[in-house]
């Protein structure tokens, strides 16, 4: 059983306070939808940079809560970034991977050796304390008030199905043409 991708950011949208939200490709647009803030900041240069970018910014805004929304394909491009992660230990980063199973931003093929990945384990071994996985929007949000009270870095592994909005080239376009007014934006919002 899996949730659908708006679900589950419609929970996290709910318990939205002032975060700084760091949102990978596919999720950009339901996302800015559910949640609009100049707190968020749209990941869409490379795949696997956003649990980075999210890293250094709970480092240098220790007093803000991080969330870094970021699919399971993103992730496995910067596995890596879990030791990384896990090594600084900001109190306030919380790292949610949307769990479909496919690479998305590619068009959809299926991540590799996907029946064997296990990547709330891997997160575990990379020494992240506080790991969880949700496979339903009625538990993460009876949950996540408590999660959210959790001292970081906080990992949380949430199974949606996939579906067919993978954004396609074109609409990749429209996304890119938004990005230079978001990181103007981002960058104001830094200096409050």
């Amino acid at each position: 059983m899996a949730m659908k991708r708006v679900e589950c950011l419609k929970v996290l949208a709910k318990y939205r306070t002032d975060e700084f939200v760091i949102v990978a490709w596919q999720s950009i647009n339901p996302w800015q939808q559910l949640s609009p803030s100049k707190y968020n900041f749209q990941s869409i240069r490379t795949m696997g940079e956003c649990s980075t970018f999210g890293l250094g910014l709970a480092l240098a805004r220790p007093g803000r809560r991080v969330m870094v929304l970021e699919g399971d394909g993103s992730l496995c491009m910067n596995l890596g970034c879990l030791v990384t992660i896990a090594m600084a230990a900001p109190p306030n980063y919380y790292q949610f991977i949307l769990h479909n199973r496919v690479y998305e931003t590619t068009g959809g093929q299926t991540i590799p050796n996907i029946d064997r990945l296990d990547l709330a384990m891997i997160a575990r071994g990379a020494g992240i304390p506080s790991v969880h996985r949700y496979r339903d929007a009625e538990t993460l949000e009876r949950e996540l008030p408590e999660l959210l009270k959790e001292k970081g870095p906080v990992f949380i592994l949430l199974d949606i199905e996939p579906d067919e909005s993978h954004l396609s080239g074109k609409e990749f376009g429209k996304v890119r043409a938004r990005d230079k007014d978001c990181n103007r934006q981002f960058k104001e919002a830094l200096s409050t």
